[in-house]
């Protein structure tokens, strides 16, 4: 679920034609440098937060004959890193395009997301002043993922071309 997530707001910013806008995961995409005509980027950082369970919301069976067993609360960091070429000196530029990739990854995951989720806080970050240029907005996206009884027909793992074919 996570990966396809991301995978979906890389997919729907080239699905719109959006040029100039990096999405990448992990810590180590977050600190890089931006690269020569990159208008913005967007990493998703899992948090170090521990990832907590909940009860189910749901009891007894679905449509589908499932049942939910319980909801794990997954926390990420979502850095958005915009720099306004228009602007290169204007702060308040800079943010504005933070906060089109904030509303451009919102958009992207309510549209192939089916479980609930919420961003909880968000906050300005002056790191990347320090040799860099732009802004940074680093906000948290907590997802409320359910599990069940049986697994969800695209969590099989999918072939790759040319891979060689399992063992029987």
């Amino acid at each position: 679920m996570f990966v396809a997530i991301i995978d979906a707001v890389r997919q729907g910013i080239a699905a719109r034609g959006i040029v100039g806008v990096t999405v990448d995961e992990g810590a180590e995409a977050r600190v890089a440098q931006p690269v020569s005509g990159e208008l913005g980027r967007i990493v998703f950082v899992p948090a170090p937060s521990p990832i907590s369970f909940i009860p189910p919301t749901r009891i007894g069976d679905d449509a589908s004959g499932r049942c939910q067993l319980w909801n794990t609360l997954f926390v990420f960091e979502v850095c958005f890193a915009g720099y306004d070429a228009d602007a290169p000196t204007r702060d308040l530029a800079h943010k504005r395009r933070c906060y089109d990739l904030l509303e451009l990854a919102t958009q992207e995951i309510h549209r192939v997301y089916d479980g609930s989720y919420e961003w909880t806080s968000a906050t300005w970050t002056d790191e990347r002043k320090h040799g860099r240029h732009g802004a940074e907005l680093v906000a948290t996206l907590v997802l409320n993922i359910p599990l069940f009884s049986t697994p969800y027909p695209f969590a099989e793992p999918v072939p790759v071309p040319g891979a060689p074919k399992p063992v029987a």
